[in-house]
């Protein structure tokens, strides 16, 4: 399984920060709140601080699935007496009639 580097994870959180830019909304609301009704600045820093933890979390549970090795069982011997395995098929000549 091929190592990813912590390059390939900061580029996955970049576009992930891109793609879920709607959770920015919020924080732009607070910040125009905050130069219109005088509310207090740090609703806006919770906020943006808010959605960046989110799209962190979501970067690394998925990297963490990623990582997750896939284990394959060996291959087992075909018991079934029914399976296609040496079935060979009649052909149109070979049927009596």
């Amino acid at each position: 399984m091929r190592k990813v580097g912590i390059s390939s994870f900061f580029r996955s959180f970049a576009l992930n920060l891109l793609l879920y830019h709607w959770g920015t909304v919020f924080a732009i609301v607070m910040l125009i709140m905050h130069f219109t009704l005088g509310v207090p600045i740090w609703f806006f820093w919770v906020a943006l601080a808010g959605w960046i933890c989110v799209i962190a979390v979501f970067t690394l549970l998925m990297f963490r699935i990623n990582s997750c090795n896939d284990i394959r069982e060996p291959v087992k011997e075909n018991k079934n007496p029914y399976s296609k395995k040496g079935y060979v098929p009649y052909k149109y000549s070979q049927i009596k009639r």
